[in-house]
């Protein structure tokens, strides 16, 4: 009978509990899984003004924690200043994560580091926290994104080293698949998945139940994906719709002016807890994506979700929509995307929002990580 293992897995920005992150749900999945034991997730140092010891630790179930390592071990402030910083010096906050994990009974032979690049820590959590089996899974390539700041020469060469050095790569995306499976035999090709938190109910356009002004929505990050003229196109052909636009905006929606646009409503991020809600209030979601090189990089986890809520979605055809050609209308034009708006309000039904989620309820994310759990038991 092989042991059961325990998972370190890390993910490259601090985000935890914000926006339902592929690696949350991949984590949360991990943890009900009988063949683990304990999952940790380790996210980037910080600096902490108030800190006591080490690292910020919050146990999120009985055996899921999620640690934010701080970048001294104790605070250099207050008295006994050379002790203090005597201490950071000598003991560094990973080589006490690495003594708190073994007393949490983390060993070498027992444990998987799980890795999401790109990011500077990585090296340095694989030379310091013992482990038995590497993964890196690959769920976008930031070296196409332009909205962040980083080093792409760094990137590529980590993706690329990881990639080479891992036991095992995951990839969200078919594009990816193709470049980083040259690079590794053991490389898997696994989508996004779906909550089950976003499973709803079949139901008509709520629009009409409302006796309200028809509902469009896009909830997602608004970053170069995000086709602004395109939103722009479809409040000024359809000034009756009301589009509302959520997610964190990287910059670009203050600029673009679309905003002062009537029907045009930005109400920010919503938090995670209330996305079903609000996807299950609209009447048509959005996924208004550029096709570009980052977009081919991704399948959007929206996409899952949008399935899961029950309502129709309108979208440009870009990577990972293929397969849902039958359930999302896909548009190739700015005037196909209104035109098939007004279509889905004249032919979408109930029978139709059933089989939508239907459809999703076989995405879940504990379907996604058994396949996962099914490839790593290979290097047990």
């Amino acid at each position: 009978m092989t042991a059961k293992k325990n998972i370190i897995l890390f993910w490259f920005t601090n985000d935890w509990g914000k926006y339902g992150r592929a690696y949350e749900e991949i984590a949360l999945a991990l943890a009900k899984n009988p063949d683990i034991n304990k999952v940790t997730c380790i996210l980037p140092p910080v600096k902490a003004q108030d800190q006591r010891f080490m690292a910020n630790i919050h146990r999120h179930t009985k055996n899921l924690m999620v640690i934010t390592p701080f970048w001294q071990s104790i605070n250099k402030s207050g008295i006994g200043y050379r002790l203090r910083k005597w201490f950071n010096y000598r003991y560094s906050p990973l080589a006490l994560l690495r003594l708190y994990l073994y007393f949490k009974g983390y060993r070498k032979e027992n444990t998987v580091l799980w890795v999401y690049p790109p990011h500077k820590f990585i090296p340095e959590l694989i030379n310091n926290i013992p482990h038995k089996i590497l993964i890196t899974q690959i769920v976008d390539t930031n070296n196409f994104r332009v909205d962040v700041n980083h080093n792409i020469e760094f990137s590529m060469m980590q993706y690329n080293e990881l990639a080479q050095s891992a036991n095992l790569v995951i990839t969200s995306s078919a594009n990816n698949h193709s470049v980083f499976s040259k690079l590794n035999k053991n490389c898997l090709f696994i989508e996004n998945g779906v909550s089950e938190r976003f499973i709803a109910g079949p139901s008509d356009f709520p629009f009409i139940k409302n006796n309200i002004q028809p509902r469009l929505g896009y909830l997602d990050f608004i970053y170069q994906l995000t086709d602004i003229e395109l939103i722009r196109h479809i409040a000024l052909s359809r000034p009756n719709y009301l589009l509302l636009i959520a997610g964190p905006d990287g910059g670009i929606l203050e600029a673009s002016g679309i905003t002062k646009l009537s029907n045009v409503k930005y109400i920010g991020s919503v938090p995670y807890g209330q996305t079903p809600s609000f996807l299950r209030n609209l009447d048509i979601c959005l996924m208004p994506h550029k096709d570009n090189d980052y977009s081919r990089s991704l399948i959007p986890l929206k996409l899952f979700q949008y399935l899961a809520s029950g309502r129709p979605i309108v979208s440009t055809k870009v990577a990972g929509t293929e397969r849902w050609e039958d359930l999302v209308m896909l548009s190739e034009s700015y005037d196909a995307f209104v035109h098939n708006i007004d279509r889905t309000f004249e032919t979408d039904n109930l029978e139709k929002s059933t089989i939508r989620i239907n459809a999703a309820k076989a995405e879940n994310w504990d379907n996604r990580v058994e396949r996962m759990m099914s490839k790593l038991i290979e290097f047990s």
